[in-house]
């Protein structure tokens, strides 16, 4: 006898299966950071709580700016083992170390696309310039093309933008261009020095990024297309920068050395409730990127797909 199970019983499993997937991803989700605690900057990982730091990289060169891709199984990253810096990228367990670029005069500071098949990053071939490439390294490409040093790139939640710094109006500015290349649109305008290290949040409407704009460097937080910004902290002679918003959107992490040594925070969206990650740990940690939940990206699409999987089977 074939059992049949009413329509709405299965809809609500699929949402509850659903839930479940994404609480065990967050649960299990880490953030990778640099850290120089046993004496070389190197790539490290720990839960989202500050516990349990694991150590990826472990070579006589210095490794830094880490970033998830897509899926969270890879981590690309900058090193300079050779003498100058270069795109590398190990499994989320510190194996299969590649070198994606090889270029004399330096490449810094990648982000993944949202489909994980291309990676953005700095690059100083002739001047400080955008460029991306496919994940395995091929296929270079010039996106930002001036004579003014374009940097600290990161590519929008839906593929279709890349916000980065630029000192092309005389001083550090956010700009973003299609990820296609273009013409950029400079987001923020100030006399003062210093907008950069900008970073989308997952839902593409807000950009968190680092300003000197009060006279020391804090966070702060705008909207997508440059408008409503919004001052997230507020400490005065310390330097808080390298923003990172965590998958769900409702927390970011952030490096700071207010009280003394260069650690890791994380604090709600709203700039309150900041908690010092490592604050038990020597040396500077910085730099912070969390891992990304596949699952809690687009849970209607998922669950579409998940119905339709169901329905196939009755």
């Amino acid at each position: 006898m074939k059992l049949t199970l009413p329509k709405c019983f299965l809809a609500v499993s699929a949402v509850l299966l659903i839930v479940l997937v994404v609480q065990i991803s967050a649960a299990d989700m880490k953030i990778a950071f640099t850290s120089n605690r046993d004496g070389n900057s190197e790539i490290y990982v720990m839960n989202t709580n500050g516990t349990n730091p694991v150590r990826l990289t472990d070579n006589p060169a210095a490794d830094s700016s880490p970033t998830w891709s897509p899926d969270g199984k890879r981590i690309a990253f900058t090193s300079n083992p050779k003498g100058v810096y270069d795109i590398y990228a190990i499994n989320a367990d510190g194996t299969n170390r590649i070198n994606l670029t090889r270029n004399s005069s330096g490449d810094f500071g990648a982000d993944w696309s949202p489909d994980g098949t291309q990676i953005v990053y700095g690059s100083n071939i002739g001047n400080e310039e955008i460029y991306t490439m496919d994940a395995d390294g091929a296929n270079p490409r010039n996106l930002s093309r001036h004579a003014k040093a374009d940097r600290h790139p990161d590519w929008s939640p839906d593929g279709t933008k890349i916000v980065f710094t630029s000192d092309r109006d005389g001083d550090r500015e956010i700009y973003v261009v299609k990820a296609g290349g273009g013409r950029p649109i400079q987001l923020t305008k100030n006399l003062e020095p210093w907008d950069r290290a900008a970073d989308w949040s997952p839902d593409g409407k807000r950009i968190a990024f680092t300003s000197g704009r009060d006279g020391d460097f804090e966070i702060y937080v705008m909207d997508a297309d440059g408008s409503n910004t919004i001052q997230l902290t507020h400490n005065l002679f310390a330097f808080d920068d390298n923003a990172a918003w965590s998958p769900d959107g409702t927390k970011i992490a952030f490096t700071s050395d207010r009280e003394g040594e260069v650690d890791i925070y994380v604090m709600d969206d709203d700039g309150s409730n900041p908690v010092n990650l490592t604050h038990n740990q020597p040396g500077r940690n910085r730099g912070p990127a969390w891992q990304p939940i596949p699952l809690a990206v687009s849970p209607e699409e998922k669950l579409v797909t998940l119905w339709g999987n169901i329905k196939s089977k009755q």
